[in-house]
Parts: C-alpha cells; structure tokens; sequence
C-alpha cells in the first residue's frame, strides 16, 4: 500500500472521514467527523498530506505543500494535516499552519 492509501484508509475507517478524495496523487481531501480543534467548523474541508516518518519535511517543503494545493484548487488553505505513517503502519497527525498562529487557551 502506499502512503496515501494507508492515511486513506485510515481516515476513512478509523476517523470516519466523509468524501476522502486523493488529488493528484499528492494530497488527500475529505470532511472529518468532529471538529479537529475547538476553532473550526465542523464541515471544514480538510488537506492531509502522507508522510512516512523517516521523510525530513522543510519549512520550503511545506510551502510548496501549500502552493500546490493553491494550484490545483485555486485555494489556499490556511492549514494543512500531516499524516506520519510509522514503520508499523500507525499514523499520526500534525497541524501545519501557514504563518503563525496564536496557541489556543486550554
């Protein structure tokens, strides 16, 4: 299976994202369940792009994340999920936020 295919699948069956799409080949779309933070709408388009862990990401490899998916859809998401795919198949997720942001009071 490829990266993709393991964070699809595991958005889809594990988190019970709706509409998964891959675009691309690059990047996977789709509409989770619950609001990932208490700041978000609960039908906000989600961007998860699959990572394995060993892959080293850069702030410009990052960027470039962002500036595809501008690209492509002709909008610029003001984050991004990374999913880290794990040797044993686990994946975990990480917010990628374009610019700074302001740490949420807990």
């Amino acid at each position: 299976m490829s990266l993709l295919d393991v964070v699809q699948t595991n958005l889809e069956h594990f988190h019970f994202w709706t509409h998964v799409n891959i675009l691309d080949d690059f990047v996977i779309q789709g509409y989770p369940k619950e609001s990932l933070t208490k700041n978000t709408a609960q039908d906000t388009l989600e961007f998860v792009y699959p990572a394995h862990i060993s892959q080293n990401l850069s702030l410009s490899d990052i960027e470039g994340i962002f500036n595809r998916i501008d690209r492509l859809l002709g909008v610029r998401p003001k984050r991004i999920v990374i999913g880290v795919v794990t040797d044993d198949g686990s994946v975990v997720y990480y917010f990628a936020h374009e610019g700074l942001i302001k740490p949420s009071k807990v």
